[in-house]
């Protein structure tokens, strides 16, 4: 389902080329993105301009993933969030319980799961546009 609006997304990884089908995934859902390998940067960014989506790798150079997705969620809690984690559902469940994210992917080239969260993604948006 693509959307008739255009949203914004912030994928932070340690090896942005890996996010390049990412990034041709997320247009074809009508979504602009921006990469960055600097967590702190991608929250400066996100301070000045809050995404409507950010996949974020569970491992980052400077802090965990699960840190980042604390830190989007004090700028807003409106912030959907995509994992990247090697782990099973059950953990990666346990590790983020709270924190409300759409789910995980195993790795950045698991696409067939990124296109069911963008789903949902795009589903959460239009119902939300209809409620404004």
């Amino acid at each position: 389902m693509k959307p008739t609006n255009r949203y914004n997304a912030v994928i932070v990884v340690n090896n942005p080329a890996e996010a390049d089908r990412i990034c041709d995934c997320c247009s074809d859902y009508g979504i602009e993105t921006q990469v960055f390998d600097d967590p702190e940067k991608a929250l400066k960014v996100c301070r000045t301009n809050p995404p409507n989506l950010v996949v974020v790798q569970h491992e980052l150079q400077s802090m965990s993933g699960l840190e980042l997705i604390n830190a989007l969620l004090r700028i807003s809690w409106t912030i959907s969030v995509v994992m990247i984690v090697d782990a099973d559902e059950e953990t990666v469940h346990d590790r983020t319980e709270g924190l409300g994210i759409l789910g995980h992917m195993e790795h950045a080239a698991d696409l067939e799961r990124l296109k069911g969260h963008l789903d949902t993604f795009v589903n959460i948006m239009a119902s939300t546009a209809q409620q404004s």
